[in-house]
């Protein structure tokens, strides 16, 4: 064959000049040539261009069976360590990394331990692997962290599947003092059963109710969640401490709690003379942060131990670490025993009493219940901060002399009496305030709403079931139960009580809502009753345990960026 083709056959036609002759299909064989032909050329060598193992960045680092097993094996090992970290909570790195440190953080300890126990990895990591493939670089640790975070939120996708979900937001500081939006997801799988989980956790830039919807709205853009699956309140307790922070004289009371919480816990990790016994129990008391779930805990047992922590702080003040330690202690102790200080701790330990937050079918009763403390409470108030004056050899004040204002010079203060600024500016100003957000959170519409979910209860062969209030509570998701939907519902749940309540049947046994939709779902009876399960559903992730999301916080002290 001649090796100077041109436009005769097997020429460059199909490769260079391109072919003209359309009209005529023979010619198309001819020039497609043998096996030397241009057109074959050009096939072969884009056949080796496709076989990646023939590249040249390939063949220059090309690696040995044996490598890429030991390196599969160290991979494995990080990813190990990773896991086992997070499911704890734990921290990562510690402060001194260094080859001479004795305590190179929990990361690299875990990894040590895991080689002294397996002997096949032992061999191929840390100081059996080469200097630039140890795969225990923090960033390394980040990669891996970040991966196993984008499986668990493709996993709860997956398993939402487009269902109904509710969510809680909210915020809180990491280490690095940046504030982080912690972002739960509660749904029903397909096995009926509830999921509670934290979905994210998100860098804001502020706690504003707008900064908090446009980094949700940002979140679920990303993962193509959409809020029209949203369903439900998630009540966050902290909106039960939220509002009463907001008064100055309430957040200036807590300010001075969390410089304690400071004292206390560093002198019990510093001195032996807080080892004691009743030091531990001053420690266990208030070492948990301030969060609303343990605002009411620390209060009362700041008025429980009142006695030991003076005696503590006035150790602290005789033979503290420091000379900061001891000149806050005597700060502490002279703010400490006021008649102020005592006053307030002693009112918001009695407001937040009024327990709201596991007792969403109470709601009416907590208001009325504060109330009733509002207007007819305060002499017993007063008497009990007296006594505990007294008890502890506390001056107490007398409530007609002239109220001297703190933080203000004399010729801007206001001329008003004790018993003003306690009665009127702390004691009627936060009850009207944690009444008026009982009020903003749980109008009389919402708790209907939960009112109609306890019909649904199980409790004593289902004898809260109450059909109309059932149906109303369908009708509060319109774009769930249409009106005909609503009549399908109104002949199902004539069948589903008769059903629920067969003497032979497994659902007599049942305790919980919870149980009832794994049931249902068991019995396949979530397709005979398709819209009392919806109901079901919908009722199972109205509540969003705020626990879920504190424990996310609880970490918060070992994340940053």
């Amino acid at each position: 064959m001649r090796l100077d083709t041109g436009k005769q056959g097997s020429g460059e036609s199909f490769v260079g000049k391109g072919f003209t002759s359309w009209n005529k299909q023979d010619r198309l064989d001819m020039h497609v040539g043998g096996s030397a032909s241009a057109h074959n050329l050009a096939m072969q060598k884009c056949k080796d261009l496709m076989k990646r193992g023939q590249h040249i960045d390939v063949v220059m680092h090309k690696r040995s069976d044996k490598a890429i097993c030991d390196y599969r094996t160290r991979l494995l090992a990080s990813i190990d360590c990773v896991r086992f970290l997070l499911c704890q909570g734990l921290s990562f790195r510690g402060h001194d990394e260094s080859e001479s440190s004795s305590n190179k953080g929990n990361f690299l300890k875990l990894l040590k331990f895991l080689a002294n126990h397996n002997e096949s990895i032992g061999n191929v990591i840390l100081q059996n692997s080469s200097e630039n493939l140890k795969l225990i670089a923090p960033n390394i640790q980040k990669d891996i962290s970040n991966a196993a975070a984008q499986e668990v939120v493709s996993t709860t996708i997956k398993d939402i599947d487009g269902d109904y979900f509710a969510i809680l937001i909210d915020e809180s500081l990491d280490v690095s003092i940046k504030e982080q939006m912690a972002v739960a997801v509660r749904y029903v799988n397909k096995r009926g059963e509830i999921i509670e989980l934290i979905f994210s956790i998100v860098h804001v830039s502020d706690t504003t109710a707008l900064s908090l919807k446009g980094a949700l709205d940002s979140l679920f853009s990303k993962y193509n969640l959409t809020m029209a699956r949203v369903r439900g309140q998630g009540y966050d307790g902290a909106s039960n401490m939220r509002v009463a922070k907001n008064h100055d004289e309430v957040a200036s009371l807590f300010y001075l709690i969390e410089i304690l919480t400071g004292v206390a816990g560093a002198s019990c990790k510093c001195q032996d003379m807080l080892r004691d016994e009743q030091a531990k129990i001053i420690r266990k008391a208030m070492e948990e942060d301030t969060r609303w779930q343990s605002h009411y805990g620390v209060l009362l047992n700041l008025l429980i131990l009142f006695p030991s922590i003076i005696n503590v702080l006035d150790a602290i003040c005789e033979s503290g670490a420091t000379s900061e330690h001891r000149v806050q202690a005597k700060d502490l102790l002279k703010k400490l025993q006021t008649f102020n200080f005592l006053f307030g701790v002693i009112l918001i330990k009695n407001v937040l009493d009024q327990d709201i937050v596991n007792a969403m079918d109470l709601v009416r009763i907590s208001k009325e219940k504060l109330q009733i403390m509002r207007n007819y409470e305060w002499d017993s108030l007063l008497e009990e901060v007296f006594s505990f004056c007294k008890e502890h050899d506390i001056p107490s004040i007398d409530m007609g002399d002239k109220f001297v204002q703190r933080g203000r010079s004399r010729r801007k203060a206001h001329h008003i009496t004790n018993l003003h600024h306690y009665r009127v500016e702390w004691y009627y100003s936060v009850i009207d305030m944690q009444i008026l957000e009982l009020n903003n959170r749980f109008d009389e519409i919402k708790i209907e709403l939960f009112r109609c979910v306890s019909c649904l209860s199980l409790s004593d062969r289902f004898a809260y079931f109450d059909k109309d209030k059932i149906l109303q509570f369908a009708k509060f998701y319109p774009s769930e139960f249409s009106e005909v939907e609503i009549k399908a519902l109104n002949r199902q749940l004539d069948n589903y009580i008769i059903d629920m309540r067969r003497e032979d049947g497994e659902f007599l046994k049942l305790n919980r809502i919870s149980e009832l939709a794994q049931m249902l779902v068991r019995t396949k009876k979530d397709i005979v009753y398709k819209w009392v399960y919806l109901l079901v559903k919908l009722s199972l992730i109205l509540p969003v345990a705020t626990s879920t999301v504190e424990r996310a916080f609880s970490t918060m002290n070992i994340i940053k960026n």
